[in-house]
């Protein structure tokens, strides 16, 4: 999944904000969201195991204004991005349920964590039918996209 977004959200707002969600519950939502890690804002994907949620964030780009975020939910590894720096790779046997998907807050059915941004993007893909460069070419486009209209 990939999200190119204008993130205005200050660090002195601490309430995480999702970006991107879907799933019914608390515990079993995959989520993008914008944390504040150490005073400085952080994309990160967060995932559900029935039991807690597991966020994982990229810790060396400040996650304020325009960036592209690509989060990747597999069935065991999830990880993010902002542009081309990765976060490692959280390894969890996940559950998703089926149910709503909500951009801009959480799929919960009452939402909260509104996100303060600007969307611009939103494309989901499956990233193991690409060909050899093909995702090169993705994330190179996503990035081409960060210039204001």
């Amino acid at each position: 999944m990939l999200i190119v977004c204008d993130q205005l959200s200050p660090a002195s707002a601490t309430v995480p904000k999702t970006l991107f969600s879907y799933g019914n519950t608390a515990f079993t939502q995959r989520k993008v969201q914008r944390l504040v890690v150490a005073g400085v804002n952080r994309a990160a994907a967060d995932i559900g195991n029935t039991f807690s949620t597991y966020p994982i964030y990229e810790g060396t780009q400040n996650f304020s204004g325009i960036h592209a975020v690509t989060a990747f939910f597999g069935d065991v590894n999830t990880t993010v991005a902002i542009e081309e720096e990765f976060a490692g790779v959280n390894t969890l046997a996940l559950r998703t349920e089926a149910g709503r998907t909500r951009i801009g807050a959480d799929a919960l059915a009452a939402p909260t964590e509104h996100c303060d941004c600007i969307i611009r993007d939103v494309v989901i893909v499956d990233t193991t039918t690409m060909k050899p460069g093909e995702f090169d070419r993705f994330i190179n486009w996503a990035i081409g996209r960060r210039t204001p209209v």
